[in-house]
């Protein structure tokens, strides 16, 4: 029995006349729908040990022989190579040291390389290699051996970049060793020289490109050389492509001596001419300049006001953080700032007044003496200038043809070193950057099928074979086999719920189930029989009802032991209780409850029952009568009516069921079951309708469709009662009997003394 159960039982013992109500879930809701506690699963588990166990064997044996066919018939081989990558990116051959690069990149140039391995245009240079051709492994690919056999080694050929090497690993499976040993090899054969191709080809382009630039280099080195030629011969000056140190020539030096003496006047009249109007603007403006404001920063007055107007903007900002902007304080700090301000610059004007006006008088004398040295030197440029204006145009000439002529020159040079490592790059065996690491091995033992896969792999897929069809058994079934199946499938109340009769060893003597509570009223059969009935009259008495109908969903259900048993268990709390059978169909009220002698006067009574009351051949009082029980009077079902619905809706059981509400305190209604139309005449006519369910026999959907059907007509329908709960493995009704026993032996105890 699951937990659900165990706490459904525990709820109904610790408080009786509470009914168990369904949690809130739309009606037909299954039980995942509700989730599943641990324990819940292991139950399911327990269960259904022996199919996991079973499962778990033959997965076990299923993948042991796979491995022993799959080693027989269809072995597996992989041969394993490796290809050394250089470092990436081009070497300078002449150099003797080796440049490192980042650990990620060298991965990255590794993963490059093993990709391109893999490319299609390999596998068909591989396919159509004859050697390729003669093995088995290629007879087997079809009629277009070319697609077949790209797809099978995008399969089985692995090219892979180990991360801390400098190395790919190849690898290829195949059904024979030999075979998957050259196919690497080839493949290692074809990939190295795809990438020596590649490299030279692409260093045959650069020395291509490079001769051409030669040739431009070389041209243009020429017509530098020509052009210095025609410079020479054009200028007429001797010594023009001499340095100033060497340069000696009589002509020369008188030239270069004017220049001197022109450029020192020029320099001398260019400084006096700035040094005046910088005087003037002085004058002229009355301002405070950078030479005069240098000076005036060493005078005390400027240095004192400084120093006050810093002290007032610091207690300026100190002052608007704490009283604001516009209070008086600050405005009062900034006049006084403004004031200090105006107060320097006032200072400055008057120091750079009376200092413009000293310089300005020193500058107007030296600048009458310069003007006539100014005239003299004159004469002596225009002079110097004539001579010094054709060798200036000449040698700037040829200074810059000689710097054209020493870029072409160093561009050829540059060109030709450059050409020089390309080609001994090109006779470079490092060049193409990848290498074969040696030999491949032949392999010793298949790589497939390998027993550390097929025997755990076939434990584990048993066990879960196992396990799913334990939880798919449990799904499939809509029985209502525990309390929770109806708590998470219908909205109904369960009023309780009555174990098998197989389960409870203290009735296995009772020759009538229907009063176990009477033979055997220690049983546990009996505390849940009380349990149901405790609940019963806590919903009844709430409402004031007496007539309870006790249907089911179809028969063999428990229906009338369920009423007979409701019946008694009133009747020993001291009610006033008529047992009325109205199952026209199947009636037990005769073998349930056994006529007394008292009851049978003469044989024409053994017939009289339900059916001749409604007919009108009997009064109510002659058709009651008494049993074995005390408190419980018994109205038999009379004899099989034509039509059974039609007369149970007739107007003379209304007159039954209220004289019956106002002699006795219960009237308990053993109806048909809800397959027959006399089940729903006596739901509308009883004041509340109890269901009963079995647990071998009462699926979801049938329950549903009773509830519904019941909801339809208006019944009132107080709640349901599972019977012939039996407990499962996992479950709580071991437990559960044996403190019940353990709970009732000192009171069975002082019975028997």
């Amino acid at each position: 029995m699951s937990d659900l159960t165990r706490s459904t039982i525990n709820s109904i013992s610790r408080q009786p006349g509470v009914p168990v109500r369904p949690m809130a879930g739309p009606p037909g809701g299954g039980q995942m729908g509700q989730g599943m506690t641990p324990k819940e699963i292991m139950g399911i588990f327990r269960r259904h040990v022996m199919l996991i166990i079973l499962c778990t064997i033959i997965g076990f044996v299923v993948g042991g022989v796979s491995w022993f066919l799959c080693l027989r018939y269809i072995p597996k081989y992989t041969a394993v190579g490796f290809v050394r990558v250089e470092t990436p990116g081009r070497q300078d051959p002449t150099q003797i040291a080796t440049r490192t690069a980042n650990k990620d990149t060298l991965y990255q140039s590794r993963v490059s390389k093993a990709a391109l391995m893999r490319q299609d245009s390999l596998y068909e240079q591989l396919l159509k290699d004859d050697d390729i051709k003669d093995t088995k492994w290629y007879k087997k690919l079809g009629s277009n051996p070319l697609v077949e056999g790209i797809r099978i080694l995008k399969d089985d050929f692995r090219a892979s970049p180990q991360r801390e090497s400098q190395y790919i690993s190849v690898s290829m499976r195949a059904g024979s060793k030999d075979e998957c040993v050259l196919i690497v090899e080839k493949m290692i054969r074809y990939f190295i020289n795809s990438q020596s191709e590649i490299s030279k080809g692409d260093i045959q382009g650069k020395l291509r490109n490079l001769s051409t630039q030669e040739t431009i280099a070389r041209r243009g080195l020429n017509s530098s050389n020509a052009t210095l030629d025609e410079i020479r011969v054009a200028s007429g000056y001797t010594g023009i492509d001499s340095t100033s140190s060497e340069f000696d020539h009589t002509f020369n030096k008188k030239e270069n001596q004017a220049v001197l003496e022109l450029d020192n006047l020029e320099t001398q009249v260019s400084q006096l001419e700035e040094e005046i109007l910088t005087y003037q603007r002085r004058v002229d403006s009355v301002g405070v300049d950078i030479v005069t404001q240098s000076q005036t920063e060493q005078d005390s007055i400027v240095i004192s006001l400084k120093q006050q107007e810093v002290s007032l903007k610091a207690l300026l900002d100190e002052k608007q953080v704490n009283l604001g902007e516009n209070h008086r304080t600050v405005r009062e700090i900034r006049e006084r700032i403004a004031q200090i301000v105006q107060q320097r610059e006032e200072r400055y004007s008057e120091i750079a007044k009376i200092n413009s006006e000293a310089v300005l008088a020193n500058a107007n004398d030296q600048k009458r003496h310069l003007l006539k040295r100014r005239e003299t030197l004159q004469t002596k440029q225009k002079e110097a200038a004539e001579l010094l204006k054709g060798l200036d145009n000449a040698r700037s000439q040829y200074k810059i043809a000689v710097q054209i002529r020493d870029q072409n020159q160093d561009k050829l040079d540059g060109i030709l070193v450059q050409t020089e490592k390309f080609r001994t790059m090109l006779e470079d065996p490092e060049t193409p950057k990848v290498h074969s690491a040696g030999r491949v091995q032949k392999p010793i033992e298949p790589s497939f099928p390998k027993w550390q896969m097929f025997f755990p792999g076939g434990f584990v897929l048993g066990c879960m074979l196992g396990a799913g069809l334990a939880f798919l058994m449990e799904l499939l079934n809509d029985k209502l086999r525990t309390p929770k199946d109806i708590v998470s499938g219908l909205r109904i109340n369960l009023l309780g719920m009555i174990c098998h009769s197989d389960e409870d060893s203290d009735i296995k003597n009772v020759s009538n189930i229907c009063r176990v509570i009477s033979d055997a009223p220690y049983s546990i059969t009996s505390e849940l029989y009380r349990q149901v009935r405790t609940n019963l009259r806590k919903s009844l008495d709430k409402q004031g009802d007496k007539v309870v109908l006790v249907t089911s969903v179809a028969g063999s259900a428990g229906k009338t032991t369920t009423a007979s048993n409701l019946a008694v268990a009133l009747a020993a709390e001291g009610k006033k209780v008529v047992f009325l059978d109205a199952n026209f169909r199947r009636p037990s009220s005769v073998l349930n409850f056994p006529k007394v002698a008292s009851d049978m006067p003469g044989m024409t009574r053994h017939a009289v029952g339900l059916s001749d009351y409604l007919k009108g051949d009997t009064e109510l009082s002659e058709i009651v009568r008494q049993c074995s029980v005390t408190n419980v009077n018994v109205v038999d079902c009379g004899a099989m009516p034509v039509h059974p619905s039609e007369m149970l809706n007739d107007y003379k059981m209304d007159e039954l069921t209220k004289q019956f509400s106002v002699s006795y305190d219960y009237v308990i209604i053993d109806g048909p079951p809800m397959i027959v139309a006399d089940a729903k005449v006596l739901a509308i006519k009883a004041d509340a309708c109890l269901v009963v369910f079995n647990a071998a026999n009462t699926r979801k959907g049938a329950a549903q469709r009773v509830i519904r059907e019941l909801n339809e007509i208006n019944a009132n329908l107080v709640g349901c009662t599972l019977v012939g709960v039996k407990s499962m493995k996992g479950g709580y009704f071991d437990e559960m009997f044996r403190r019940y026993k353990d709970y009732q032996k000192v009171k069975i105890a002082g019975a028997v003394s």
